[in-house]
């Protein structure tokens, strides 16, 4: 039986990696940073090859060597600088953007709360 591959790649590396961590809060939090290292390795080796360089070509405009993009583009390496990231966007003609979200929707106390109008006073 074959299956159709995942067109999200993050939802086949959650897949994966659930069957290395538990549902503690730490698994969760170790597997969050897991996940987080490995979409910016990916972005950078996504961004070089849209680019059309290679990690030598990075380094250079970046001002580095090419062993650190090389590291960089590791999904095991958590020591990425957002001085680093910000130098890569520049190099590569792009932004760097970021944003915080919640790791899981809760309703506002403002919607939580149902109370009925106040009437004016009188």
């Amino acid at each position: 039986m074959t299956s159709e591959p995942s067109k999200n790649p993050a939802a086949g590396r959650k897949i994966i990696l659930s069957e290395y961590f538990n549902d503690t809060p730490l698994d969760k939090l170790r597997m969050r940073r897991v996940l987080f290292n490995m979409e910016i390795a990916q972005a950078i080796y996504d961004m070089r090859h849209l680019k059309r360089l290679t990690q030598a070509q990075l380094a250079k405009r970046v001002g580095t060597t090419g062993s650190v993009i090389s590291r960089l583009e590791d999904s095991d390496y958590g020591g990425r600088s957002l001085d680093m990231l910000m130098r890569i966007a520049s190099a590569l003609d792009m932004k760097l953007t970021l944003t915080l979200t919640p790791h899981s929707p809760r309703p506002s106390r403002r919607t939580k709360l149902s109370r009925k109008p106040r009437r004016p006073a009188a």
